[in-house]
């Protein structure tokens, strides 16, 4: 038996069939539920930015068409979620050459090489060291 006492009044109840048939879907009663409380709530948030402006046209929040819309502090934590997520990647790829080195394996060395000198290539070295923006 489901409580009827949630931590909201106006949280949706469950489908007809729960928890038979569940998904990751949101009903739509469900997301107009959780846009109202994001934008009510927390309205300058990252969160809330996807509700206003579409993302279909952006694979990363920080490439989206509409970032000049996004406020300094927003694109601020873009910026910098970016730069982590760069520097966690160069550790995935870098653990991986570690293994394959333990391996001797020297198939696997080149191609975890070839991914670290990638991943080198592709960083914004200018921003990994100020914390700003590339200039130019």
């Amino acid at each position: 038996m489901v409580s009827s006492v949630t931590w909201h009044a106006k949280v949706p109840g469950p489908p007809k069939d729960f928890p038979k048939g569940m998904t990751a879907l949101l009903r739509r009663e469900e997301t107009e539920f959780i846009q109202d409380h994001i934008t009510t709530t927390h309205l300058q948030s990252l969160l809330a930015r996807p509700i206003f402006l579409s993302t279909r046209d952006a694979d990363l929040p920080g490439e989206h068409p509409s970032l000049a819309k996004f406020t300094v502090e927003q694109r601020e934590l873009l910026h910098h979620a970016n730069l982590l997520s760069q520097v966690i990647h160069g550790a995935a790829i870098l653990y991986n050459l570690a293994l394959s080195e333990l391996k001797r394996s020297p198939e696997l060395v080149k191609a975890r090489q070839a991914d670290a000198r990638d991943w080198l290539s592709s960083l914004d070295r200018h921003s990994l060291i100020t914390g700003g923006p590339s200039i130019g």
